[in-house]
Order: C-alpha cells, then sequence, then structure tokens
C-alpha cells in the first residue's frame, strides 16, 4: 500500500520453471512498521556490516548485535497480526544469542538503552529462551528488564492489532504527522485500490473506500491475540 508513513517495504515474488517461489523483501527502511522504522539507521548499520561470502564474493549481512536486535524487533512488529512466535524468528533469535561475545551484549544493551528498545529485546530473548532453553547472561537479561521498566513496556499493548496501530499513532512525532498517517491509512491512492479489487469503472472507487474502511475496523476489532 503506498504512503510514506504506511509502507517501507516491496515484496518480489518469482517462481522457477521447477514451481518453487522464490520471495524477497526490499526493505527502504529498518521496519515495515513507523512504531520501529527509525531505530537504527542505515549508515550504522553498514558501518557494522559482515562478510557473508556464501552469498557472493561482494555481499554484507548485519553484524550480531545488529542482527539480534533486528529480530526482536522484526518480531515485534509482527505481533500485531498474532504471529510473533513463528518457530523460525524465535529460533533465529536463539541462534544469534549463543554467538554473541561479552563485547556484543554489552554493545546491545547500550543500543538497546539508547533507543528504546529494552522491551523487545527482553521479550524476544525470554521467548526464544522459554523454546530452545537459550542461554544467556544473567547480568544482561537484569539490564534488559529494569530498561523495559522504565520504557513502560507491557507486550500486551502490541496485541490485539488495534492496540498496536493506535500505539502507532499515538508515539508519531507531530499532529500533522498523525493525521497525514491516517489519512493514508484510511484512504490509499486510487491504483492501490483498483489493483485490489479488480475495479474498472471509476465511479465504483467511493463504494469501496467505504467498503474497504468498514472491513478495516471489523478486522481491528475482531482481531485477538
Amino acid at each position: 500500500m503506498a504512503g510514506d508513513l504506511i509502507s517501507y517495504e516491496l515484496g518480489c515474488y518469482k517462481t522457477s520453471p521447477g514451481g518453487l517461489t522464490h520471495a524477497l523483501d526490499v526493505h527502504w527502511r529498518l521496519s515495515n512498521n513507523a512504531l520501529f522504522a527509525e531505530r537504527l539507521t542505515f549508515p550504522e548499520l553498514a558501518a557494522a556490516a559482515v562478510p557473508l561470502p556464501a552469498l557472493g564474493p561482494h555481499a554484507r549481512g548485519l553484524g550480531l548485535a545488529h542482527a539480534l536486535l533486528l529480530a526482536c524487533i522484526h518480531r515485534m512488529a509482527n505481533m500485531r497480526v498474532g504471529n510473533a512466535n513463528r518457530l523460525i524468528w524465535l529460533y533465529d533469535i536463539h541462534l544469534l544469542a549463543q554467538r554473541l561475545t561479552d563485547q556484543q551484549w554489552q554493545q546491545i544493551v547500550i543500543l538497546a538503552e539508547e533507543r528504546a528498545l529494552c522491551g523487545p529485546c527482553c521479550d524476544g530473548l525470554n521467548s526464544a529462551r522459554q523454546w530452545f532453553w537459550t542461554t544467556l547472561p544473567a547480568e544482561i537479561l537484569s539490564r534488559l528488564r529494569a530498561g523495559a521498566d522504565r520504557e513502560g513496556f507491557d507486550p500486551c499493548q502490541f496485541r490485539p492489532r488495534w492496540r498496536f496501530e493506535w500505539l502507532t499513532f499515538r508515539t508519531l512525532p507531530s499532529t500533522a504527522m498523525r493525521l497525514r498517517w491516517l489519512g493514508q491509512y484510511l484512504f490509499p491512492n486510487a491504483g492501490y485500490l483498483r489493483g485490489q479489487y479488480n475495479i474498472r469503472h471509476p465511479l465504483k472507487l467511493p463504494w469501496f473506500y467505504g467498503a474497504r474502511i468498514l472491513r478495516g475496523i471489523s478486522k481491528l476489532l475482531c482481531q485477538g491475540h
């Protein structure tokens, strides 16, 4: 869906001759949700990037500390649709946590405290430990819990979806930005609507805008944890 405050991601898909579908998500911000999109910047991630020779001679990926932070952010951003505890995401957190050095753990805590990410990190790490018995440093968990308390973090505020969207709306920095977010959310561009509903006659657009708003409200109210 178009809108500079609504979506920071493009999903690309290609089906091979054998019928296997390949998916590639192209992001131009850290998260596809405005609540987390600015917590880490591209320059700082690029500066700490590491080579990925298995993918190719020029491939680079996140350093371990940034990768763990992103894994926890990604999980929290998906809590609004009820799939935060997918096996592959929790197992990623588990595997990353097992490889961190003491210095990298300290880097994670400092960044989490600076960027108000202690809550998401603490929740993600505790969830990984619950399922995979992940070994975690007691001092690190203690600092993350203290930071989460300072942040007023409550995982329940991220579900159901209407509470997550309300939190996103409330944390936008200005009234003008909140109104712009609301307008883009409720009234996407006509091209998007035509593609979604296969609308051919322009006079039908207002009806589909109304139907989309009512459907969206219903989904927000009915979607549980």
